[in-house]
């Protein structure tokens, strides 16, 4: 409780009274809304820290709202400026934007807290029985996860291929090379997908199956692919030209399979250091990878909330101005989302990307921006989809944390899809969904797979493998 008091101090009083001093004159008066978000969602991520159980889902989504929809819209709204990306925002809807934020946050944490209650109370407490996975610990790869290793190589191999001119210089380049192989910016996300998601599954599978046993049998093979898939993942997903949602889903999941969130101490530590690198390490990181304005780095943590990284609020503005003129669409958003791999050769009429309609529809010149969960459930049905859609993910959120922090009783890491799927939800909550989905579902079916096979493998063949032993 000390250190949840300490970080309540901080987030939910200390950091908006800076915020305050340092932008004096407010411009719109909104900024007393964005303030309350701020400081309730500052105590609600001081409540995780202080607790210090590894709820990972639950942390990263109260994360995201403390800086993308609390903190920025703040400093937006006093300096009376919007988003570089996102101009001509915060007119007739900034409260009704405070209230979507408002009603999805709360749907979210009553959605937790029903689960909570569903369990009696206990949440995690209900399944520490048993091992984590059954067999011997001294068994090597199985064949499936082997084969999986061997074609992600040949896929990331294929995608390095292509790019290789563009591979270490800047994102602008690396965009415009993926341009010029795969004009259709679909197949940019498919081909990525599957250049860096099978790859990273089984970087985290093979490090999960390897730190079982400090001297794994592992065949020199198996070794062999292992290294190979270390290198070849870095080798993509670089800092230099990757989007950084990526990098970070795949440097703390990395963390993840080596114990990063192992005990309720490590886990603080995560989550006051995700702040404080959204804060301070996001900013100077891209002004150094901004090679549009030589000699012009910028690294104020203030400045770069106004930048247009941080739109998800302006987005979520722009979105009830698209609802107030021409409706919900609803559920042909989510429609799309939901069928996003169908060619639009094929469904000529397939939803655009909810970035891409709210740049159309308010005439941006860029139509790269993001579309945060709150503003794809408002498009798609309004304020009934936003309490029932924060409502179930609170739900799902609370169970699936219940699952990691079981795992962790028993284990210095969760599963394969637990390493990666809670930090990959910055990128989902920031969205747009469809941008999203195709890393998603390869990631998903990559993982359930690698489970699947290191399980089977584990509990069928240890048993044969230990009767010598015991002859």
């Amino acid at each position: 409780m000390p250190l949840g008091a300490l970080a309540a101090l901080v987030f939910g009083l200390a950091v908006p009274a800076y915020v305050l001093a340092a932008t004096p004159g407010p411009r719109n008066p909104g900024w007393l809304g964005a303030l309350v978000v701020l400081v309730l969602v500052g105590v609600r991520y001081s409540w995780i820290v202080g607790r210090g159980e590894q709820r990972l889902v639950e942390m990263t989504v109260w994360l995201f709202t403390y800086v993308f929809l609390g903190l920025a819209p703040l400093v937006q709204l006093r300096e009376g400026v919007s988003p570089e990306t996102t101009p001509e925002v915060y007119g007739a809807f900034v409260a009704e934007s405070l209230l979507v934020v408002g009603l999805g946050s709360l749907s979210f944490a009553v959605g937790c807290g029903l689960r909570t209650l569903r369990s009696g109370g206990r949440g995690a407490r209900l399944r520490t029985i048993g091992p984590a996975i059954a067999g011997n610990t001294q068994v090597g790869v199985p064949r499936g996860l082997r084969w999986l290793g061997l074609g992600s190589l040949l896929l990331t191999a294929y995608y390095l291929v292509q790019v290789a001119p563009a591979l270490f210089t800047s994102v602008d380049q690396l965009g415009a090379q993926m341009a010029a192989v795969w004009p259709n910016t679909a197949t940019q996300g498919i081909v990525q997908a599957l250049a860096i998601m099978p790859l990273l599954v089984t970087v985290v599978s093979m490090t999960l199956l390897r730190l079982r046993r400090p001297r794994p049998v592992w065949t020199t093979g198996e070794q062999v692919v292992y290294w190979t898939a270390v290198v070849a993942l870095v080798v993509t997903v670089n800092p230099l030209n990757s989007p950084r949602y990526v990098f970070g889903t795949v440097a703390l999941s990395l963390a993840g399979a080596l114990g990063l969130y192992a005990t309720g101490r490590r886990f603080r530590a995560v989550a006051v250091g995700a702040v404080l690198g959204l804060l301070v390490v996001f900013p100077v990181a891209d002004a150094f990878r901004d090679t549009s304005t030589p000699g012009g780095i910028e690294i104020s943590p203030l400045s770069a909330l106004e930048g247009g990284d941080f739109d998800a609020f302006a987005q979520i503005d722009n979105t009830l101005l698209y609802v107030d003129q021409y409706g919900t669409t609803e559920g042909r958003q989510a429609l799309g989302v939901a069928l996003f791999w169908v060619p639009r050769a094929v469904w000529t009429e397939k939803p655009e990307d909810t970035g891409v309609l709210l740049a159309d529809f308010r005439d941006y010149s860029f139509d790269n921006l993001s579309a945060p969960l709150w503003a794809e459930l408002f498009i798609n049905g309004g304020w009934v989809a936003v309490g029932i859609g924060g409502l179930a993910f609170g739900w799902w959120a609370r169970g699936r944390d219940d699952a990691i922090v079981t795992r962790l009783r028993r284990s210095r890491a969760p599963g394969v899809v637990d390493c990666i799927l809670p930090f990959y939800f910055v990128f989902l909550l920031r969205g747009s969904l469809l941008q999203a989905m195709a890393n998603l579902v390869v990631m998903l079916a990559c993982a359930w797979f690698a489970d699947r096979v290191t399980r089977e493998h584990l509990a069928v063949d240890a048993p044969a493998r230990s009767e010598p032993a015991s002859a």
